[in-house]
């Protein structure tokens, strides 16, 4: 943790994060889009000490009256529960809650309390804020099961970041033609705006690009790209994609 790896497939990465890390999904991402091809190194960082975990919930009611398939996303990952007849809510909550604990590439873990269940990032901190939960993307496909109801509570609550400034003068002099940053608060992206400028300056000639994303409602993108002004970070804004905003900007960055 807090030091540079260098890696060349997925699978590395995730002994060295974990399943379901945050970077253990952009590791993914990246490879996938001819990450592979070049030198590629990873900076693992602890959760902040004093960050707290995001949270959502998913609540049922009512009783399943005709079999069929709940489909979850969670961060752009599907989450397929068996609906037969006369489960009831309590029988399906329980069911969810299996299934996303034992897909352990994803985001989050589950626990249930009746008919709720909360999902809880298991990144802690803002970003898991980002990470989005809905029903039948593929609507033309996917329904939920006639006599049951389901009610999702977006996903919030998460407080804290890793500190970067630190962390990128620990990355010295060593060239990067791509960076990608998960961290679209201020400080944030102030300190690797601030970086990036000093590398692309005459003395250090190290130049290279950052690459962030931020998958949310046009209203919060607007505010978010007005607020910035630099040369040195591409921010891909997604009205409402429900794939991770990290796994977004290491695609995007594998294919620049």
């Amino acid at each position: 943790i807090g030091k540079m790896a260098q890696v060349s497939r997925k699978e590395q990465v995730t002994a060295l994060a974990g399943s379901g890390s945050m970077l253990a999904i952009g590791a993914a991402a990246w490879f996938a889009n001819l990450g592979d091809q070049v030198e590629t190194w990873v900076l693992p960082l602890a959760d902040d000490v004093a960050a707290v975990a995001a949270t959502g919930s998913i609540k049922f009611t009512g009783t399943v009256q005709e079999a069929g398939i709940l489909s979850v996303y969670v961060a752009g990952e599907l989450v397929r529960v068996p609906a037969v007849l006369d489960d009831t809510a309590e029988a399906m909550a329980e069911k969810l809650v299996d299934v996303v604990n034992a897909k352990g590439a994803l985001t989050v873990t589950a626990t249930v309390q009746a008919a709720v269940v909360t999902l809880t990032a298991k990144n802690k901190g803002t970003v898991g804020n980002d990470l989005d939960v809905r029903l039948n993307y593929y609507h033309h496909d996917e329904s939920t099961p006639k006599g049951l109801a389901v009610v999702i509570t977006a996903m919030s609550g998460g407080a804290g970041k890793p500190v970067l400034d630190d962390v990128l003068a620990d990355l010295g002099d060593k060239q990067f033609d791509v960076i990608i940053n998960p961290y679209l608060d201020s400080a944030s992206l102030i300190a690797l705006e601030e970086e990036m400028e000093d590398r692309w300056g005459p003395m250090r000639a190290i130049d290279g690009m950052v690459f962030s994303a931020k998958c949310s409602g046009y209203a919060a993108l607007s505010t978010l790209g007005n607020g910035r002004n630099s040369p040195f970070v591409c921010i891909s804004g997604l009205p409402q994609s429900p794939t991770h905003p990290f796994s977004i900007a290491a695609a995007v960055a594998g294919q620049a």
